[in-house]
């Protein structure tokens, strides 16, 4: 009987690069993830008298990279377990911002990697049932290339890429019981949840991408990492935001104008509620990129804007009530 994914963990290191845990395994609703093993042997022709080319070259070089995507659920985000997602986040270049019992805010710096260069995490994907189950286990991990966003017709949800060391994928016979948050996802907007600059629009989907890029560090002398320094960085590559909204033509053309004048919009802000937790995202302040008038369906505006921090703050936040 084939393997089936069952899932998937994500556990801050203790040290980072060591697959040494903090706390016990984490695991999280993830709707996908991959590994994939770089670097594949580099054939080596050679002008001889014969068609066949001496051995392939296999490169010191091994690495696990791959993409994930998870379910953003409402859960404990103000008791005094952390959210279900908060090693994920710390360790693609956000600093959590505990209040305890009022709120957990995420805020990604100017300099995430000074942030979270402590900071890395063992992810772990299990298969099973049918016999032996199997384990893929990276260590040193870190997130980058994030898009959070949701539409009418899908929940919350947040993908991103990821870098990690290389481990040889073991068998298991004992698979791990997940403590999952059993709550349901965010699919309900909060009253006034969309906001650019002054505008209210109507919101059919969108998306925003903080524009943390993950970055492998390559090393001939990192001969327990197979090549590599571990962890990953993660650098700050501008915030970008996408709307596909309705909204009256006097606001958006209000937005044109600001653009067209070289001036800002404002707060870019989204945020969700069950009714009784939320979670928000927002830009202190941001500018028109493009505006486009969708042909055929009046009042239908495709909308991208770039946005930034208020030169003493931060540059996009996560906040979870």
């Amino acid at each position: 009987m084939p393997a089936v994914d069952r899932q998937v963990f994500i556990t801050l290191e203790a040290v980072p690069g060591t697959a040494q845990a903090v706390v016990l395994a984490s695991a999280v609703h993830a709707k996908s993830c991959t590994f994939q093993r770089g670097q594949a042997a580099v054939a080596r022709p050679m002008l001889t008298g014969d068609i066949n080319t001496v051995p392939a070259y296999k490169p010191h070089s091994q690495m696990y990279s791959g993409s994930i995507e998870l379910e953003w659920k409402a859960g404990t985000a103000i008791a005094a377990a952390h959210p279900e997602l908060d090693t994920f986040l710390q360790c693609a270049g956000f600093v959590g911002v505990p209040d305890i019992g009022v709120k957990y805010q995420y805020k990604m710096c100017a300099e995430p990697l000074l942030a979270s260069v402590n900071l890395s995490a063992t992810l772990r994907k299990q298969e099973g049932p049918g016999g032996l189950g199997k384990e893929y286990k990276s260590h040193g991990a870190k997130f980058g290339n994030l898009t959070i966003g949701a539409s009418v017709d899908q929940p919350l949800s947040v993908k991103a890429d990821w870098l990690g060391g290389y481990n040889i994928p073991v068998d298991d016979a004992v698979l791990d019981v997940p403590a999952f948050a059993a709550t349901l996802p965010f699919s309900q907007v909060a009253t006034g949840g969309f906001l650019i600059g002054a505008i209210v629009p109507v919101c059919r989907s969108w998306s925003v991408q903080p524009g943390l890029v993950v970055e492998a560090r390559g090393s001939q002398g990192a001969v327990a990492d197979h090549g590599y320094k571990l962890p990953p960085n993660i650098f700050a590559n501008g915030c970008v935001w996408t709307f596909e909204i309705e909204a009256e033509d006097e606001g958006v053309h209000a937005l044109q104008g600001l653009a067209d004048s070289g001036l800002t919009v404002g707060v870019i802000k989204v945020k969700y509620s069950d009714g009784t937790r939320s979670v928000s995202f927002d830009c202190p302040d941001g500018r028109v990129q493009s505006i486009e008038s969708v042909v055929g369906k009046p009042n239908m505006y495709n909308l991208v804007l770039a946005g930034h921090g208020n030169g003493t703050d931060y540059g996009f936040m996560i906040t979870m009530t």
